[in-house]
């Protein structure tokens, strides 16, 4: 809107001042005839004035016999009249030549006639003298070259008039020029900025478009959240973008990008709940800064993350599961909220598609009882880390663990206390082995331990401690003792191949289980492993 009305405010001035250039034209071709019509009616009046000047001398001389003084007299105020009347034609004479040669014509007439008439105020018989030819002959050369003179600068005026009509016409077209210039030039600054305003327009297609075709190939949230970071941020110096997740398992918001450990965000961040991001909150974009309004709802996130700020909720779906915050030292525009917008439009559903994906691969790869991986995300592991194990050469020890007399427990107790039972297994297991191990339900009452790095000893000593920890579980309404029959094997000793490695862990359950059970055996067993306890009489 803003440029729409500076540009209708550009063309509101340029009609001013074409206004204004065309009304200042007509009133110097105006002001140019007019001084020209002046100083032609100024110079017909001196042509003239020299005619009357002599007219006046011819007057005076026919008073000589009555006072000769006062003949003198007129005749000098005619010859100053006429002398006056020739300096105001002399720019004439200097302005063209004709002018010039009849002004001198004039001039020379009028010196013949005055030294005539100079001899005629001496002579005796001065009436006799007044009256001869030759004086009357003088005074028709002076008239002739007066009217020489005066069809020279008739002629002189019709010139400096078409020269003035000219000069006019010219200004008339310069100002045309100027007006059409200016059109011209204001169209032309428009055009470029419509062209740039559409190349802006194209180059910002082209990155959400971009942008939108790497989020289809994205094959993880965490590659989204860089994506996301990398446009957002791509050449904007300054600038901060930051993906926020909300996860509402812990009531937390956690940053997904990377953020400077000292800064202010990261600070505010650190115990960050959902609704602490106003858009979290809201569902709707958030802004601060120097040139906003102050907002109803403050954000407690955004008020750490620089001068200007702008937070836009990511939406899938109706619900809010995180925003994107921009931080910028410069003030925020329309082209920074546009982007912001469009881009979390087109990443939310993305990240609602690979979220789930990423829960129902869990959930597949998940038991649901224990909570612990189910045999398909085991057997998956099992060949990731044997081939982890004969690359870095490395021992990895695989426990194979059966629980002892489990159908008495669902019999005697009812399946609600088996799967408490087991639910209790899983959760001892996971919390008797370390970080890098794998514990996970292999089926029925069998679980499975995956030791990285770990060697036969190492393996034994990890198996007698699970035995020893399950050994020690106790499950409310289930009066009968809790055991477990454990096999080892080793990659890469017992077998480099995974359904090997397997085959070779349950010979050791199998051997485990005929010793007396709640024990811990390898393949080819014949005695219980120094520290187990005593075998259980066999059963009849």
């Amino acid at each position: 809107m803003v440029p729409e009305m500076r540009r209708q405010m550009r063309m509101r001035m340029l009609l001013v001042v074409a206004a204004l250039a065309v009304g200042g034209a007509v009133w110097l071709g105006a002001q140019i005839q007019r001084d020209s019509a002046t100083i032609a009616t100024e110079r017909l009046r001196a042509a003239a004035a020299l005619r009357a000047a002599v007219v006046d001398e011819v007057t005076a001389l026919q008073g000589l016999e009555t006072d000769r003084d006062a003949v003198a007299a007129i005749r000098s105020e005619g010859h100053r009249e006429f002398q006056r009347a020739v300096a105001l034609l002399e720019d004439a004479a200097e302005e063209d030549a004709r002018v010039d040669r009849a002004l001198d014509a004039v001039k020379a007439a009028e010196a013949r006639w005055r030294d005539r008439a100079d001899a005629l105020s001496a002579a005796a018989d001065e009436r006799s003298a007044r009256r001869t030819k030759a004086t009357q002959t003088l005074l028709e050369r002076f008239d002739t070259a007066v009217d020489g003179l005066d069809a020279e600068l008739e002629r002189l005026r019709v010139d400096d008039q078409a020269v003035s009509m000219l000069a006019t016409i010219i200004l008339a077209l310069l100002a045309v020029l100027v007006v059409v210039g200016g059109g011209m030039y204001v169209l032309h600054r428009r055009l470029r900025a419509e062209a740039a305003v559409a190349e802006a327009e194209r180059r910002h297609r082209q990155r959400q478009d971009e942008l939108g075709r790497a989020l289809l190939s994205a094959a993880s949230e965490d590659e989204v959240h860089e994506l996301l970071e990398r446009h957002l941020g791509h050449g904007r110096d300054g600038r901060t973008v930051a993906v926020l997740e909300s996860d509402p398992d812990r009531d937390r918001l956690v940053t997904r990008t990377a953020l400077d450990p000292a800064g202010q965000l990261s600070t505010a961040l650190a115990d960050a709940a959902p609704r602490d991001c106003a858009a979290v909150r809201l569902g709707a974009p958030h802004a601060e800064g120097a040139g906003e309004e102050p907002p109803l709802v403050r954000c407690e996130v955004c008020a750490g993350a620089g001068r200007d700020r702008l937070c836009a909720p990511l939406v899938a779906s109706g619900e809010v599961i995180g925003s994107v915050l921009a931080a910028q030292d410069a003030p925020l525009d329309e082209d920074t909220r546009r982007q912001v917008a469009e881009s979390v439009t087109i990443a939310a559903p993305v990240l609602a598609n690979l979220r789930t994906i990423a829960l129902a691969e869990t959930r597949a790869a998940t038991d649901p009882l224990t909570g612990l991986p189910n045999r398909r995300a085991l057997d998956d592991m099992l060949k990731r880390m044997v081939a982890q194990s004969l690359r870095r050469e490395s021992p990895l020890a695989v426990v194979s663990i059966d629980l002892d007399h489990f159908k008495d427990v669902n019999d005697r107790f009812g399946h609600d206390k088996g799967d408490a039972v087991l639910a209790a297994v899983g959760a001892t297991l996971r919390a008797s082995t370390r970080a890098g191990d794998v514990v996970g339900r292999w089926g029925g009452e069998e679980f499975l331990v995956l030791a990285p790095d770990t060697p036969l000893a190492g393996g034994l000593a990890l198996a007698e401690t699970l035995r020893a920890a399950v050994e020690e579980i106790a499950v409310v309404g289930v009066e009968l003792p809790i055991t477990a029959s454990m096999g080892v094997a080793i990659c890469p000793d017992d077998a480099t191949a995974t359904d090997l490695l397997l085959r070779q862990a349950d010979r050791g359950l199998y051997a485990a289980k005929r010793l007396g059970r709640n024990r811990v055996a390898r393949h080819g067993d014949a005695d219980p492993v120094e520290g187990a306890a005593a075998p259980e009489p066999t059963p009849a």
